[in-house]
């Protein structure tokens, strides 16, 4: 009996195996790779939500993030795009604990298949001004979102948020 279970053990785990795969980001028509980090480690908000829409209004796209560097891959069609608000609060109980920040960033998205925004880091105190400060962290970036998404191009065109 004891063989048999850890046979199916190994047979579990080798067939696991392939639950950690990359997968291919699904891009609908006409819609680009467009990928960065959002870092709340300098806040007090452990988890949040980042707004991001296209100036015309036709697109709108959630990115959710937490404490620490998250790095973030979404499909967006070309055009200006706003990083327009962090939503999130202090605790993890849900909308009406929520406060939102108006962020005043944008970046554009062009005809290339992939475009790296940069790495977001916002700080401060809850009730206060954010900090945001956006820095080139395109490889280290790349290396991570490449073990989760198979469809990541080689290049990407560097369009760092920047104020709006």
């Amino acid at each position: 009996m004891r063989r048999a279970s850890g046979f199916c053990l190994a047979l579990l785990a080798v067939a696991g195996c392939g639950a950690f795969e990359p997968k291919p980001l699904d891009l609908g028509p006409g819609q680009h790779v467009v990928f960065g980090r959002i870092d709340l480690s300098g806040f007090e908000v452990m988890e949040g939500i980042v707004d991001i829409v296209r100036e015309d209004q036709t697109f709108s796209q959630e990115v959710r993030t937490g404490f620490g560097a998250r790095e973030f891959a979404v499909a967006l069609p070309p055009g200006r795009y706003r990083v327009a608000r962090l939503r999130g609060g202090k605790d993890t109980l849900g909308t009406p604990n929520q406060v939102a920040w108006e962020l005043g960033l944008a970046f554009e998205v062009g005809t290339e298949p992939a475009t790296y925004v940069g790495t977001l880091r916002i700080g401060g105190s809850f009730g206060l001004t954010l900090r945001l400060t956006v820095v080139d962290e395109l490889e280290d970036t790349l290396r991570v979102l490449r073990t989760r998404y198979s469809n990541i191009p080689d290049t990407a065109v560097r369009a760092l948020m920047a104020p709006a």
